[in-house]
């Protein structure tokens, strides 16, 4: 390949990276043991 194509290939992902807005990603789950348990009244696990 061309270096310039190449380098074109670069900026241009270089623009659609500054353009995209990253968002809080929320999971939910099912209380299902060992990965969720209540220890002293609280929720633990690794969900928590």
């Amino acid at each position: 390949m061309p270096v310039l194509f190449k380098l074109f290939t670069a900026v241009l992902f270089s623009c659609l990276s500054l353009a995209a807005h990253g968002e809080k990603l929320r999971i939910v789950t099912e209380p299902w043991a060992p990965y969720v348990y209540e220890d002293n009244g609280t929720m633990a696990g690794l969900d928590y």
